[in-house]
């Protein structure tokens, strides 16, 4: 997966690799706190990290601040229909998820 920054108007996409791939964000915290990387994530992850010390920020003029995550655009209904669809499944039911187009 590419790392993507901006810096005055300009977009970069930088695509990295490595000896270590994660795919949940506590493992690539914990790899960076121990001195094997760099870490690219949200800085609500590494905030008490970089309190501490234990990590400092990079290219921090290359990562302007990040509104957050978006759903896209759905109807709150469907949103909410979803939400109620899900709450009605009983516990331990197999539940599969499609693509809401």
């Amino acid at each position: 997966m590419p790392w993507d920054f901006q810096k005055d108007g300009r977009e970069v996409n930088v695509r990295v690799d490595g000896q270590a791939i994660f795919n949940t964000s506590p493992y690539i915290v914990d790899a960076a706190v121990d001195g094997l990387g760099i870490a690219f994530l949200l800085e609500d992850e590494l905030a008490p990290h970089i309190r501490s010390g234990k990590l400092v920020r990079v290219l921090e003029d290359w990562c302007p601040p990040f509104p957050g995550c978006w759903l896209g655009k759905v109807p709150l209904g469907k949103i909410q229909a979803g939400v109620d669809e899900l709450r009605a499944i009983p516990d331990n039911t197999p539940v599969t998820l499609e693509r809401m187009t």
